[in-house]
């Protein structure tokens, strides 16, 4: 089988998986570090943090109160040393899943809640780390100076919701979701700057094609990077 048939088996329906997988592959290094990936139906997932020269890993926790949401997908800034500088995403099917509140149901998968019913990421100690790019893995002990870093140090948020309208015929379909995708970003507190983010996949042979808006707190220069990496799957519109 030549490559050109592989190409031309295409997936029925345009599912969460694809949303996500499309994610990761535009957040990759070495501008971003994967710290944490949730495909669907996924469970018990490793944490990986990056800091000094050292790769930290720890489980995360497979399920939590209501509260908080694990995210789909969570990448670590590697430009930003300084502080870690983390993007949480969540992936989904369609915009009507989109929640008011998941920016900081997501934030609470770190950060733990107020009344204390979820901990939180950064109050579990990390266990292991290694050296980077390769070296062996060493156990952290409680007298370590490392074994609670992520507690102590500074940490800043972003937050992405992608979604997709599946297949298209024109990039015009894609389009149309602009003021939908604008009227969502200006509706983020200004506590969660936020990317919103729709997908497609152009036909005959799908070609991702998207739409987007940034809230207002967005930071510029990561508004910037984020908008270099969607350049060629970005459609045109005046309101880009």
């Amino acid at each position: 089988m030549k490559l050109e048939d592989l190409l031309l088996v295409q997936p029925g329906k345009i599912s969460e998986d694809h949303v996500v997988n499309f994610l990761a592959m535009l957040f990759t290094e070495p501008d971003w570090l994967r710290v944490y990936y949730n495909p669907p139906s996924g469970s018990w997932k490793a944490v990986n943090l990056y800091r000094k020269g050292y790769l930290y890993s720890q489980v995360g926790p497979k399920r939590g109160v209501r509260l908080i949401k694990r995210p789909d997908l969570a990448v670590q800034d590697a430009r930003q040393s300084s502080l870690v500088r983390l993007f949480l995403m969540e992936a989904k099917v369609d915009r009507s899943d989109w929640e008011a509140d998941l920016p900081e149901k997501m934030r609470a998968y770190f950060e733990g809640t107020a009344d204390g019913k979820a901990t939180g990421l950064r109050n579990t100690p990390f266990f292991h780390k290694r050296s980077l790019p390769g070296g062996p893995w060493e156990c952290l002990k409680e007298t370590d100076s490392d074994y609670n870093w992520f507690k102590d140090t500074k940490v800043e948020y972003l937050f992405c919701f992608a979604y997709t309208v599946g297949k298209v015929s024109a990039d015009s379909e894609v389009s149309k979701e602009i003021p939908w995708l604008t009227e969502a970003a200006n509706g983020v507190s200004d506590s969660c700057p936020s990317l919103f983010l729709c997908i497609s996949w152009k036909e005959p042979i799908p070609d991702p094609r998207v739409a987007y808006a940034f809230s207002r707190t967005f930071p510029e220069a990561i508004a910037g990077r984020v908008k270099s990496a969607l350049a060629s799957y970005t459609v045109k519109s005046d309101l880009q």
